[in-house]
């Protein structure tokens, strides 16, 4: 017996697509380079430039003062870092059509999106600079980043040597007594298969068995560990053209942030909306609206031993 058929024969006009009033999920970085520097603003009429200043420590002594005697002079030496602060910001023009008669409402939606595209461009901003430090440390006995091969994944004597240096150099913990560092989701992918890592979290005392469980590192060797996809990939920079993975862990004011001052109007950092009309005699018909972002934000680094980058390959590195 014949029968009709959604989408055959005469019923082709029927079969029709309902969409969701939801969009779905964006896939966007973890946003964690940026908040760990030491804060700066820029007042009203101060310019776009701020210069920070340090006294340069002096080493101790061990020799005594001759009696009557005042002992040599010991000379003062300054040190300055100068930042200077930029805007950024993206903009969509829309027509007054597409804002009114789109299924989607297409302003909270990017509202939303250019929100977070303006977390990742400060996060990424902030990543350029930190990533420009000068205290690097190649994997094992590597002299350079073209020279990091296939094997050279981070492991816990790489770690213990970060942490090492960044000692030595008396660079400062931060608030919670820990040093910060910032990986790869692929870095601590390879930290867990290291196997003086594992017997490391196997013996901590409770925590370790739930880092390991989560399959989060969190806490571990004196550096509290945050992971982002936005971390450093020196692409086709190693031997055989293999990506090599810039690792960061630093102490306190290893960089500065610039902002200007909280009460300017500068200082906002903000979605914007003009809605149709908003133009005056540029849209003389009103027929366009828009939507986008601004900030304003810079990041310098301040003195470089309180900083380490570790540079090294992991499983995933491809080669040419």
């Amino acid at each position: 017996m014949p029968y009709e058929l959604l989408g055959a024969a005469g019923l082709t006009v029927e079969a029709r697509t309902t969409y969701s009033r939801a969009l779905i999920m964006r896939a966007r970085p973890m946003f964690v380079h940026a908040g760990h520097g030491k804060k700066a603003t820029i007042p009203r009429r101060g310019g776009v430039n701020l210069q920070w200043r340090r006294l340069e420590a002096r080493t101790g002594t061990t020799t005594a003062l001759t009696e009557g005697t005042q002992g040599a002079i010991t000379q003062l030496t300054f040190i300055s870092v100068t930042g200077t602060l930029d805007q950024y910001g993206q903009y969509t023009p829309i027509s007054d059509v597409a804002m009114l008669q789109s299924i989607d409402d297409i302003v909270a939606e990017a509202t939303e999106m250019y929100g977070e595209t303006m977390g990742d461009s400060i996060d990424l901003v902030a990543r350029a600079a930190m990533t420009g430090g000068t205290t690097i440390q190649y994997r094992g006995t590597r002299g350079s980043r073209g020279d990091v091969r296939s094997g050279d994944v981070i492991n816990y004597a790489e770690l213990r040597e970060v942490v090492d240096t960044l000692r030595r150099n008396n660079a400062k913990p931060f608030a919670e007594g820990l040093f910060h560092g910032i990986m790869h989701p692929d870095t601590e992918r390879d930290m867990f298969a290291d196997a003086d890592i594992l017997l490391a979290f196997q013996h901590a005392l409770g925590g370790g068995q739930q880092q390991l469980i989560k399959g989060r590192v969190g806490d571990f060797y004196g550096v509290r560990w945050q992971v982002s996809s936005n971390s450093r990939i020196f692409s086709s920079l190693g031997l055989s053209g293999a990506d090599v993975y810039g690792t960061l862990v630093f102490g306190q004011e290893w960089y500065g942030e610039l902002d200007y001052e909280a009460k300017d109007p500068l200082s906002l950092a903000e979605v914007v909306v003009k809605p149709i009309g908003s133009a005056g005699t540029d849209d003389p018909l009103n027929q366009r609206a828009s939507i986008g972002w601004k900030a304003a934000y810079s990041a310098v680094i301040l003195d470089q031993l309180f900083g380490v980058r570790l540079e090294h390959l992991t499983t995933r590195s491809t080669a040419a």
